[in-house]
């Protein structure tokens, strides 16, 4: 998931020509790993909060939120 997000913030991060404008357009990506017993709600929660860091970060990156698996100790 790591090396995909990241390729995938590289190739959309650049200037576009749209309608006569120069766009620059960037990708932000929260990550969140399903595990046994989630909903898709818990899914969608860890992602939002990983893509809010991302955000608060500067934007055009990832972030894979792993914050329930480091807390269980499963490194």
């Amino acid at each position: 998931a790591e090396e995909r997000a990241r390729s995938l913030c590289s190739q959309v991060s650049k200037v576009y020509n749209y309608k006569g404008a120069s766009v620059f357009l960037s990708l932000s990506i929260g990550i969140s790993i399903a595990r046994q017993g989630d909903t898709l709600a818990d899914i969608y929660e860890r992602a939002d909060r990983a893509l809010y860091q991302v955000k608060q970060n500067g934007r055009n990156n990832f972030q894979i939120d792993d914050r329930d698996r480091r807390e269980d100790g499963n490194d």
